[in-house]
């Protein structure tokens, strides 16, 4: 886990788009415009997987929204207890892209 406010996404994020595309109609992802309109405190499910393909799925909320040119990055705060990767306890900072938003929660 990094200590930096927005912490570098770690490279075994779930990648929704990728996983929607392998399997449409199965694995379904907000759209583009819902992520688009989610602001800070609101709520976004991301996921991690480890080289064994098993994997864990969980809310963050959004504590940052940084755009920097084309690429928008998301930081988040993980929002409950992780049980395979507890390195991210409830509040730890993670950062991610629009790519990996397995759902949305508007905290509105």
């Amino acid at each position: 886990m990094s200590t930096e406010k927005y912490p570098k996404p770690p490279k075994n994020l779930i990648d929704g788009i990728a996983r929607a595309q392998a399997s449409p109609g199965r694995f379904q992802v907000p759209s583009p415009l819902l992520i688009n309109e989610m602001g800070i405190g609101d709520y976004m499910k991301i996921g991690l997987t480890q080289p064994d393909g098993a994997g864990e799925r969980f809310w963050v909320r959004l504590t940052a929204i940084v755009q920097d040119g084309p690429v928008k990055t998301f930081t988040g705060a993980v929002a409950n207890d992780l049980t395979i990767f507890t390195e991210y306890p409830d509040g730890a900072l993670i950062s991610f892209q629009p790519r990996h938003v397995l759902d949305v929660l508007q905290d509105r």
